[in-house]
């Protein structure tokens, strides 16, 4: 998934693979171990260059959102 991720140049699956990744991180847990690994490497590593993304600031609610989840992986 990192590798799509990193590989497509179309933003709209990439917003399609952060919503299914924060989605099921919004319901109830346990949390699959994979997508949750997933998930902070994602948030993280600086070359998936994820924090640099459209969507991401779209709505302020989402920014809001995943800059706590940010913070508290730190």
């Amino acid at each position: 998934m990192l590798h799509l991720f990193l590989e497509m140049k179309d933003d709209r699956l990439q917003e399609i693979m952060t919503k299914v990744l924060l989605e099921r991180f919004i319901v109830h847990r346990p949390h699959p171990w994979g997508a949750l690994v997933t998930f902070i490497e994602l948030l993280r590593n600086p070359k998936y260059e994820f924090w640099t993304k459209e969507f991401i600031h779209v709505a302020p609610e989402v920014t809001v959102l995943l800059e706590s989840v940010r913070h508290n992986l730190s």
